[in-house]
C-alpha cells in the first residue's frame, strides 16, 4: 500500500515566506512520510474480520473471546444487574443480520443511516451494520436541538434512521415533515409510539432491531447453499470512500456534515499503533478495558473505539440511566479511562470537597502529599511508595481501581487539573489535541512527559504549521517559540463539508492544510501548547481584539468560578460575564465575609449586590486575572445559580455552546451593560 496519500496538495511543494509560517514538523519517529494505512485492510470491517480471526497475530482464537460488555438494565445493585458480554463473532453474526436485514427493506449502498441515540451496543452494532452493505453512517447528537435536528435530516437526505423510543416518539412529535421511511428501534415498540404514529398522515414504518436482524438471519440462512456466508450482502468499500458524516454541535452557527473516509480512520489507528510499538504511548492489550462514554457520534468518540477495539481491548457499554454511571465504572474497572476536561474537573473538585469534610488532619494529609507528587513529577515521577498506597487510593478506587491510562481531549486541559489527576491514578495520564476534522488526535502527549502544558508532537500520519495572525499579535517569527495558527495536513484530515463547498473551501489554504482557528507555539522540544483561540475572537468598539476562551480559562482558575461565558461586541467598549459559582466555595466565603447573609438559600444569595461585589472583587484578585491586558478584564457580572449543564449551554463535549449561551442570556447582557459592578 502506498506510503504517502494524501487528499490535498503535497505539501512538499509549499515555497516558505520569512515571517509567515514556520515549517511544518512532524512526528520524528517517521522518517519515510508521513503514516498512511500501511499493513492495514482496505476498510474498517476487513479488518474487524482479520482481528477475530488471528488476533492480530496471537494464537488464540479471537472471534469467541469475550469482548463487548454491556448492561441489559438499569439497577444500582451489583449482583442483580452485572454485565453481560458478547465476542467478537456474535457481534459479527449481529451486524451482518442487521445489514442485511436492511438490504431487505430498500437500504442501498451510499444512503445515508442516521444513528439517533446514546452509547450502546446496538449503536455499533447499526453502524457495522451499514459499513457491511456500503451505506455511510450519519450521527446525530442524542440531545441535539430541534432545529439542528431538522437541519441534518433533511441535509443529509436521511430516510432511515434508528434510534431508540424515547427518541423516536420526539420525531413523530416536533418533525412530522421530516419525510422518513423507516424508523428502527433499538427497543420495543410500545403502545404511546403507536398511537402518536397512528394520527400521522403516512408516517414512517416501525421495526425493531432484533426483526431485522431476524430477517437478515433468515436471509443468510436460506441463500448458505448458493452463496458464501460470509460474503453475501457485503459490498466492499475502499480507503477512500466515505464512512460517515459527523455534523459538529453548531455552537456558532448552522451544523457542518464532516466527510471521513476509511482512510482518516484507519491512518489515526496506524499512527497510534507506532506510538504503541515506539513507547510513546502506553502499552495496551487484551488485558486492557475501555468504557466508552465519549458520545459515539462524535469523531472522538469513535476514533477512540477503534483503537482500543483493534489493540484488542474489550469494550465497555454503560446504562442509559447516567444516574449509575459511577457505580458502573467502578463495576467494570476500566484500566482506561477517556474524558472530557470537564469530567476531570469534576473529579477534582468532588475529591476536594470530599477531603475537606473529613477535617483538618485527613486535608493538611492530602495536601502535603499533593504537593510531594506534583514537585516529583519536574523530577520525572508520578509514584510514590505511601501515598499511593494511603492516600491517592480512594480516589483511584471511584474509577475502579485499575486505571493505567488517563486521555483527557476535545478542549484544552489545565496545567493544575493535569497534574492532580497524574499524581491521583499514578498511571500514564496524556492529552490530545485535534478536532472532527482532523479525526480526533492531531498530535499527543508522550507517555513521558509529565509537564501537563504540552499537547504532544504531531502524531505520523499528519504534519503541523503554524501561521502568523498579526490582528492577535502571534508570528511564526515570536521567540524563544514560534507561534501562530494551527494547520494540519495529513491521511487524518476530513474530504468536505457536506454539500458546502463554499464553507470547504475557506478552511484550507493553498497548500491544502487544514485552519484549525486554534492558535498554538512549539516550545524548544518541537512539542505543541494550545494558547488562544481565533475562531471565537470578537473585536471591541475601541479597536481591541478578544479571545473568550483565554479570558474564560484566567477566570476559571480561581476556585469560586464553576462555569463562566463572557460576552463582547464593537458596539460596547468592555467585556461582561455570566458566572454559575461553585456552590460550596461560594457559602464557605459568605460564611467568613458576609455572616449575615449566611441562612440564606443559593439562589438569593447570587441575586445579592453584597454578593456579586464580593465575587467580582476576589476573582479580580487572581493572579491569571491580574496578567490580563486592561480591556480583557470583566466590568459586570452576574451570577446564575443554575449550570449550564442544566440550562443546556453545553455541547454532548461539554463545551460551552456560544450561540445558544449568547440567545439565553440576551436580556441579562443589555441589563448588564446598564450597569458596572467594578
Amino acid at each position: 500500500m502506498e506510503n504517502t496519500k494524501i487528499t490535498h496538495q503535497n505539501p512538499l511543494k509549499i515555497v516558505f515566506f520569512l515571517n509567515k509560517i514556520t515549517q511544518p514538523r512532524v512526528n520524528a519517529f517517521k522518517k519515510d512520510g508521513l503514516t498512511n494505512c500501511e499493513g492495514l485492510r482496505e476498510n474498517i470491517i476487513e479488518n474487524f474480520v482479520s482481528l477475530m480471526k488471528d488476533g492480530g497475530g496471537k494464537a488464540i482464537l479471537f472471534g469467541e473471546e469475550l469482548t463487548f460488555g454491556y448492561k441489559k438494565n438499569c439497577s444500582p445493585n451489583n449482583e442483580k444487574n452485572p454485565f453481560f458480554w458478547t465476542s467478537r463473532f456474535e457481534f459479527y453474526q449481529r451486524f451482518r443480520n442487521f445489514g442485511v436485514g436492511l438490504l431487505e427493506i430498500g437500504f442501498e449502498k451510499g444512503h445515508n443511516l442516521g444513528l439517533y441515540f446514546g452509547n450502546c451496543l446496538e449503536w455499533i452494532v447499526a453502524e457495522f451494520a451499514c459499513m457491511y452493505v456500503g451505506g455511510v453512517s450519519v450521527g446525530i447528537m442524542e440531545n441535539i436541538d430541534r432545529i439542528s435536528f431538522d437541519y441534518i435530516s433533511v441535509q443529509a437526505e436521511i430516510q432511515y434512521v434508528v434510534t431508540n423510543l424515547d427518541r423516536a416518539k420526539n420525531i413523530l412529535k416536533y418533525h412530522p415533515k421530516i419525510h422518513i421511511k423507516y424508523l428502527i428501534l433499538a427497543e420495543d415498540i410500545d403502545d404511546d409510539l403507536l398511537q402518536i404514529i397512528s394520527k400521522i398522515n403516512d408516517p414512517p414504518k416501525l421495526i425493531t432491531i432484533v426483526d431485522l436482524e431476524y430477517i437478515g438471519s433468515k436471509i443468510l440462512s436460506k441463500n448458505a447453499s448458493i452463496h458464501s456466508p460470509s460474503t453475501f450482502g457485503y459490498c466492499k468499500m475502499n480507503l477512500d470512500d466515505v464512512y460517515t458524516i459527523c455534523y459538529t454541535s453548531g455552537t456558532t452557527g448552522t451544523p457542518k456534515g464532516v466527510v471521513l473516509t476509511y482512510r482518516n480512520f484507519l491512518s489515526v489507528v496506524k499512527a497510534l499503533s507506532i506510538m504503541k510499538d515506539k513507547g510513546q504511548l502506553k502499552d495496551i492489550d487484551t488485558a486492557d478495558r475501555y468504557m466508552i462514554m465519549i458520545p459515539l457520534a462524535h469523531a472522538y468518540g469513535r476514533v477512540t473505539l477503534f483503537v482500543f477495539m483493534f489493540f484488542g481491548s474489550k469494550i465497555g457499554f454503560p446504562s442509559k440511566d447516567y444516574k449509575n454511571l459511577l457505580h458502573e465504572i467502578q463495576q467494570f474497572r476500566p484500566t482506561i479511562f477517556v474524558a472530557v476536561p470537564l469530567v476531570f474537573n469534576k473529579i477534582k473538585d468532588q475529591v476536594w470537597q470530599a477531603v475537606e469534610k473529613r477535617g483538618l488532619v485527613v486535608s493538611s494529609l492530602f495536601k502535603h502529599a499533593l504537593r510531594t507528587k506534583v514537585r516529583n513529577l519536574k523530577y520525572g515521577s508520578n509514584s510514590h511508595w505511601l501515598y499511593d498506597k494511603v492516600v491517592f487510593k480512594s480516589v483511584r478506587d471511584q474509577l475502579g481501581g485499575k486505571v493505567g491510562l488517563v486521555i483527557s481531549g476535545s478542549a484544552p486541559s489545565s496545567p493544575d487539573m493535569l497534574d492532580f489527576v497524574k499524581c491521583c491514578f499514578s498511571g500514564s495520564v496524556v492529552q490530545g489535541y485535534g478536532s472532527t476534522e482532523t479525526t480526533g488526535p492531531s498530535s499527543l502527549s508522550l507517555a513521558s512527559d509529565l509537564t501537563g502544558v504540552t499537547v504532544g508532537p504531531p502524531i505520523s500520519n499528519v504534519m503541523i504549521k503554524l501561521v502568523d495572525v498579526p490582528e492577535m499579535g502571534y508570528y511564526s517569527s515570536d521567540l524563544p517559540n514560534p507561534r501562530g495558527e494551527v494547520c494540519v495536513f495529513g491521511n487524518c484530515v476530513f474530504k468536505e463539508y457536506y454539500k458546502s463547498p463554499t464553507e470547504t473551501r475557506a478552511v484550507f489554504d493553498d497548500d491544502g492544510f487544514f485552519l484549525t482557528g486554534d492558535i498554538g507555539m512549539f516550545d524548544e522540544l518541537g512539542r505543541l501548547v494550545i494558547i488562544d483561540r481565533k475562531k471565537h475572537i470578537f473585536k471591541l468598539s475601541q479597536g481591541e481584539y478578544i479571545a473568550p476562551d483565554k479570558v474564560e480559562r484566567a477566570y476559571m482558575a480561581h476556585p469560586l468560578v464553576d462555569q463562566i461565558f463572557i460576552y463582547g461586541s464593537p458596539i460596547h467598549d468592555r467585556l461582561i460575564g455570566i458566572i454559575v459559582p461553585h456552590k460550596q466555595n461560594l457559602l464557605d466565603l459568605i460564611s467568613k465575609e458576609l455572616p449575615a447573609l449566611k441562612s440564606r438559600d443559593f439562589n438569593f444569595l447570587c441575586s445579592d449586590p453584597l454578593v456579586v461585589k464580593l465575587v467580582a472583587s476576589k476573582i479580580r484578585q487572581q493572579k491569571q486575572v491580574a496578567d490580563l491586558h486592561i480591556f480583557e478584564n470583566i466590568s459586570t457580572i452576574y451570577l446564575d445559580p443554575v449550570s449550564f449543564n442544566d440550562n443546556s449551554l453545553i455541547t454532548p463535549l461539554m463545551k460551552l455552546d456560544r450561540k445558544k449561551a449568547q440567545s439565553f442570556y440576551m436580556d441579562t447582557i443589555t441589563n448588564l451593560y446598564k450597569l458596572k459592578n467594578k
